[in-house]
């Protein structure tokens, strides 16, 4: 008789999240080496906008249809919490666009990067024409290995060496050499302390609650297809200064 595992869903989901971040782990380290990484901020920012300022859409919708199946009720007061804790950070991302001299207009009108809508796109699908616990991987990927403080410390102060030492070849119209890049980074450090809370959530929705092996499928494929997404999104914005097309947000 086969020995039963031990380990727990969260755990299992955190392993195999880990296990399809290679990529992704391995183009944030190529972003985050890149001499020129202040200049790769814009991009980067207007990226993480594009997906912040859907996520709580995007959970009210998993909400109203886990309401309207009523199949997974603790899935209703799980998302519940993140909406109340995740309203208005799209605010802090726009602030940190502008502390580099973006208008708002300009970044509203702007069109968001294909990657990201396919990115946002599939999980409305799944939420809308299978089952709204999909959303679940999806949020466990994006809230995976909370920074803190001294993470975002070192990070400002990595851009600062940057900006300060490499200044004459950033490209001047992106503003980059003369902002705030405490202030452009704000959203971050105002994430930082509700990031573990949002682990800590999570990972109990994922051991106080049972899920059959579909729902477990599903879980798994949202987490995977994400992190496939957001290291497609990384490469780009890479590439894209490579190739001297990197230029402002897009």
């Amino acid at each position: 008789m086969a020995k039963e595992s031990t380990i727990s869903f969260s755990q299992e989901v955190d392993d195999f999240v880990r296990l399809s971040s290679v990529e992704l782990f391995e183009n944030a380290h190529r972003k985050r080496s890149n001499p020129m990484l202040p200049a790769l901020l814009p991009a980067s920012l207007f990226r993480m906008y594009s997906m912040v300022r859907a996520s709580v859409p995007m959970m009210k919708a998993a909400r109203d249809k886990a309401i309207e199946l009523g199949d997974f009720p603790p899935l209703v007061p799980f998302l519940d919490r993140l909406i109340r804790e995740e309203e208005g950070h799209d605010q802090f991302v726009l602030d940190g666009l502008t502390a580099l001299g973006f208008d708002e207009e300009t970044i509203l009108s702007t069109q968001p990067p294909p990657t990201i809508a396919e990115l946002v796109g599939s999980q409305y699908y799944w939420i809308e024409y299978f089952h709204p616990l999909a959303i679940v991987g999806y949020i466990k990927v994006v809230e995976l290995d909370p920074a803190d403080e001294c993470d975002i410390v070192d990070l400002v102060e990595h851009v600062l060496h940057i900006q300060e030492n490499c200044l004459d070849d950033l490209p001047g119209e992106l503003g980059v050499g003369d902002a705030d890049m405490h202030q452009v980074l704000d959203y971050f450090k105002k994430h930082v302390n509700l990031e573990k809370a949002h682990n800590d959530h999570l990972d109990d929705f994922l051991d106080d609650n049972e899920f059959n092996q579909d729902q477990k499928s599903l879980i798994m494929t949202s987490a995977a297809r994400t992190n496939f997404m957001l290291a497609r999104s990384l490469d780009e914005i890479c590439r894209l200064f490579d190739t001297g097309g990197a230029r402002g947000l897009f």
